[in-house]
């Protein structure tokens, strides 16, 4: 399966479920600013590439996990890569998206705003950081989820 996490807010919540689900970030605790800097997801994604896919990794299951920001066009983005898997005889269920966005705060959306339009972007990161500390357990939660899910298609 392919895993694609999105975000209609950006690219930075989808790096960071991509990050926990390969394990590049650790689930058992916040990554902090040094980690969450040297983990390569989070330079990939900016406001200019949304709509493009990230390669993030593998998980243990041979899953490839994939990031991206979509904007407010992600449905238009989801039929476009199932149509084009169609044309190429492949089969479109091996594609498995995750929207992020519902697990973004206040602070995120304010920092993710903020770190867009280049706007005092060492607050922006500020709160971006924490933002996702608030949150951390939820994406945690869904990572969790989404494996499991995984795990249930392929047994089927």
């Amino acid at each position: 399966m392919q895993v694609i996490y999105h975000s209609c807010g950006g690219s930075f919540t989808p790096a960071l479920a991509a990050g926990i689900h390969c394990g590049m970030l650790p689930r058992e605790k916040y990554p902090g600013k040094k980690e969450l800097l040297s983990c390569s997801l989070f330079h990939r994604g900016t406001p200019k590439n949304h709509g493009v896919i990230h390669y993030a990794g593998s998980d243990g299951k041979g899953n490839e996990i994939y990031f991206m920001g979509s904007r407010k066009a992600f449905q238009i983005l989801e039929n476009t890569l199932r149509g084009v898997l169609e044309i190429v005889r492949e089969d479109p269920r091996k594609l498995y998206f995750v929207d992020t966005f519902p697990l973004t705060n206040l602070e995120m959306r304010a920092g993710m705003f903020l770190y867009s339009r280049k706007v005092v972007t060492q607050m922006a990161f500020r709160l971006l950081l924490k933002g996702s500390q608030k949150a951390f357990s939820d994406f945690t939660e869904l990572i969790e989820k989404v494996e499991k899910d995984l795990l249930l298609k392929q047994l089927n």
